[in-house]
């Protein structure tokens, strides 16, 4: 009996232990899964932009489990983004000093993650400009290099360490990791060049770094694109040329029309027009739109006068695009319209308008009227514009410019009223012309409050606070004309007529 007695004791004791294991083991398993769930979801808002709901859900992932690195850097993170968004210095340095502390409980964690060492460097470095925070610079330099010791080819890192140093002023120090930089991270010269010390000096390591980086299958596409788009910002179209070329010649392997449309812009900047015709043909056929290739390229070729090359480019491309070939009488009345052949590009254009009904091809017309001051199919044509695209605010404008030209001035008010409520931004000579037209009627008052809101939105036009004057005078308010004529000379010193009007105004005193 005490046998069976121990025995039953002995089970039961396995038994209890076994289930306490399976609970307690079952515990660590949901908060395990609760706080990959709740860190899931934070990460997701972070990336969202969400920074409010990104900390609640990351805070909670943290309450279930604290010693997660990942999540205490994602953490860290949000406290980071917040204090950016931040409305008061007072709440940006509390949400720092957090995040200072949770990207410090990240490297506890796991001391060889390089993001987190860059997080906490670039924290120090914002906190150390809050009075009493000053010291944390002192740490910023060793935090950055941590980072990049942990992936020395990393260019965020690299970024960060060159910016470093030449903010401070270590240029020789700052310069070896631009060139680094350039050489693992050739699109970093968008960010770089966008910087207060950005500077001849730091362009020419940077061009070295690429030139390096250019040698590389893996990114030696890219850098050469960036040493082409460095030379077209100094205007050497020869180097812009050979790089594109280059590009071309060992990494276009897939037919992007990219790299042909900019060799084409080159050519027509070096005068090589048949040269450019063939890029930009290639670029055609490659494109998977045509079409919408044949638009962009229309400045390029009015910029460097070469509309014949553009049409033969139309011309060639609608033999084997039906959509190039249906809107081929547009594309070739703008190049006509653009090369000064009017009679011709009308007659495309209205050739094209019997095929499709296009308020374009009509805004062409109602242009090319406005030059032969045809005011009366400036008008229809511009009205026709506006009904295909009422939210067109130009077409509106346009309608409003023939109509004042007509003295229409009731119905022109209205039309650049319309232009005025479809536009966004606000354009400054919408209400230019209805400060005219308000002239023109008569109410003085009403053309100095629009050419006072045009002269908000175009600070630097002498032209404005003249015709404000102008207003004035006649509204015999000689203070104010007096104030808007000097603010007219301080734009234009050298305006004899400012000048003359001043005096007058001051004499009628």
């Amino acid at each position: 009996m005490g046998v069976n007695m121990k025995g039953t004791f002995l089970h039961l004791s396995i038994t209890i232990a076994v289930l306490a294991a399976a609970v307690w083991t079952t515990g660590q398993l949901y908060r395990y899964a609760a706080a990959d769930i709740y860190a899931s979801v934070g990460i997701n808002k972070l990336d969202a932009g969400d920074l409010s709901i990104a900390t609640e859900y990351l805070y909670t992932s943290l309450q279930y489990v604290p010693d997660e690195a990942d999540n205490w850097h994602a953490y860290a993170e949000v406290l980071y983004n917040s204090a950016k968004a931040a409305k008061t210095k007072a709440a940006a340095l509390r949400l720092l000093t957090k995040a200072q502390e949770a990207y410090e409980k990240s490297i506890q964690l796991n001391p060889l993650e390089g993001n987190a060492w860059l997080g906490l460097g670039y924290t120090r470095w914002w906190l150390s400009r809050f009075e009493g925070f000053e010291n944390e610079y002192e740490r910023v330099e060793a935090n950055l290099l941590r980072a990049l010791s942990t992936d020395p080819n990393n260019g965020g890192f690299l970024y960060a360490a060159a910016s470093y140093y030449l903010s401070n002023g270590e240029i020789e120090k700052g310069l070896a990791h631009v060139e680094r930089m350039a050489s693992t991270f050739p699109d970093a010269y968008q960010h770089l060049r966008k910087t207060t010390y950005w500077s001849d000096e730091v362009r020419d390591s940077f061009k070295n770094g690429l030139k390096l980086a250019s040698k590389n299958r893996r990114v030696g596409g890219n850098a050469l694109t960036v040493l082409a788009s460095i030379a077209a910002d100094e205007e050497d179209w020869r180097s812009a040329t050979f790089y594109t070329e280059d590009i071309i010649n060992r990494f276009n392997k897939e037919n992007s029309p990219g790299p042909y449309l900019s060799l084409g812009h080159y050519y027509l900047r070096l005068g090589r027009q048949e040269e450019a015709k063939v890029a930009f043909l290639q670029a055609l056929r490659f494109s998977p739109e045509p079409e919408r290739t044949l638009n962009n390229i229309l400045w390029t070729h009015r910029q460097a006068k070469a509309l014949d090359t553009y049409i033969d480019l139309c011309t060639e491309t609608s033999k084997y695009d039906e959509s190039v070939r249906r809107s081929l009488p547009l594309f070739l009345g703008k190049a006509h319209y653009y090369n000064n052949n009017l009679e011709l590009a009308a007659e495309n254009l209205r050739g094209y308008s019997k095929i499709q009904e296009s308020a374009e091809a009509h805004f062409y017309l109602a242009e090319i009227a406005s030059r032969q001051k045809d005011w009366d199919t400036a008008e229809l044509e511009s009205q026709i514009c506006t009904v295909l695209e009422p939210e067109n605010s130009h077409y509106h404008y346009l309608f409003a410019r023939s109509l004042r030209a007509q003295k229409k001035f009731d119905s022109a008010l209205k039309a650049i009223d319309e232009a005025i409520q479809n536009s966004n931004p606000p354009k400054h000579y919408y209400y230019n012309m209805r400060g005219w037209l308000h002239w023109s009627m008569g109410k003085h008052q009403l053309a100095v409050d629009d050419w006072e809101k045009g002269f908000e939105i175009a600070p630097e036009n002498p032209s404005y606070p003249a015709q404000i004057a102008m207003a004035y005078k006649n509204l015999d308010n000689y203070r104010e004309a007096e104030r808007y004529y000097l603010a007219a000379i301080r734009l234009d010193p050298q305006s004899n007529r400012f000048r003359q009007e001043l005096e007058s105004v001051r004499k009628s005193k």
